[in-house]
């Protein structure tokens, strides 16, 4: 195949490529607002609370909230700066309404500035052990009213 017969077969790729990664659908935010992250049936959801302090909750097939049940959950904020563990502990009080009064780890402090870095999740359930790294913006969208870092507006994402 000649050079410019492979140029129509690289960009259909990339356009493939860049269509999964930005579309809203893709990253559908859980029950909570918040960020999904899947390994096996290990489902968990990481959001904020309006001062920013990090709730994890678990979730079943169905995305509805489940007892933690066994599940071991790390939460580390990869600042420029340093890595910092973030303490979380087991509380059925948090994000304001009486549905998410489960079981679900949170935070007993706010996600550290800057505004944007990595931040990691280690999971631990029976013999499966995952780490999940995304980028965690703070603040939420005045469009839809979700944390930065699970917002699907496509006029947000775009600016």
């Amino acid at each position: 195949m000649s050079k410019t017969g492979r140029i129509p077969i690289a960009l259909s790729l990339v356009s493939i490529l860049f269509v999964s990664n930005s579309c809203p659908a893709a990253q559908k935010p859980g029950p909570h607002g918040g960020k999904v992250l899947k390994a096996g049936k290990a489902v968990i959801e990481f959001t904020v609370d309006k001062d920013e302090h990090p709730h994890i909750f678990r979730l079943n097939d169905k995305g509805e909230t489940i007892a933690m049940d066994g599940m071991k959950v790390a939460l580390k904020a990869l600042t420029p700066k340093k890595a910092m563990n973030i303490s979380l502990s087991r509380t059925t009080e948090g994000l304001g309404a009486e549905a998410d009064e489960v079981e679900h780890l949170a935070g007993g402090i706010p996600m550290p500035e800057p505004d944007e870095y990595p931040a990691e999740i280690s999971i631990k359930l029976g013999k499966l052990s995952k780490k999940f790294r995304f980028q965690y913006m703070a603040g939420f969208c005045a469009e839809c009213g979700l944390p930065a870092f699970s917002c699907t507006c496509t006029v947000a994402k775009g600016d």
